[in-house]
């Protein structure tokens, strides 16, 4: 309610959180949400939603475990390529996010200053969300606040990061 889309009648139905996806919708519910809220947006004019959140929960008191759809990789994958084919069969453009995920933190990234200590190889080892999502349609990638001081040596925000942004996003990933 608090929303000031939803306060102003910009929307009328109710989508799924990625949550209640992860719990019980499975990947046709995934699909069906992306369709609903694609056929929503396009209903206003919009061409474009920064969704899905393809964060994994690597611990319990993330932010991802209140956002995401769950602690588990192979579905998290599966059902952010689903939302997504959803999405972009309606004419909508997704992003996908956030990437290097906050999925070890307890704070998202506009509150203040967020650091993970993970490597450049735990960040591949946890890339199969984000690039099943890219696979099933997803044309933008959003760079998150997480500062990862043992890949850049200093705690400046990933989307500030040559080493994310190019060296993984744009050439790894392609």
């Amino acid at each position: 309610e608090d929303n000031p889309f939803v306060a102003n009648g910009v929307t009328e139905n109710v989508i799924a959180s990625h949550k209640e996806i992860g719990e019980s919708l499975g990947a046709a519910g995934a699909y069906s949400a992306g369709i609903s809220l694609g056929s929503e947006l396009r209903r206003f004019q919009f061409n474009v939603n920064f969704t899905p959140n393809v964060d994994v929960a690597i611990t319990q008191d993330s932010v991802a475990a209140k956002e995401g759809f769950g602690a588990d990789m192979a579905t998290t994958a599966e059902l952010g390529k689903n939302l997504v084919k959803g999405l972009s069969d309606q004419g909508i453009a997704a992003a996908v996010k956030y990437f290097p995920s906050y999925g070890d933190v307890s704070q998202d990234g506009d509150g203040g200053q967020v650091v993970s200590q993970r490597t450049k190889e735990d960040l591949m080892a946890q890339s199969e969300p984000y690039l099943a999502a890219i696979e099933g349609g997803a044309d933008f990638v959003m760079i998150s606040h997480v500062g990862l001081p043992k890949i850049r040596g200093d705690k400046r925000p990933a989307c500030l990061s040559k080493e994310v942004i190019t060296d993984i996003v744009r050439e790894e990933w392609d």
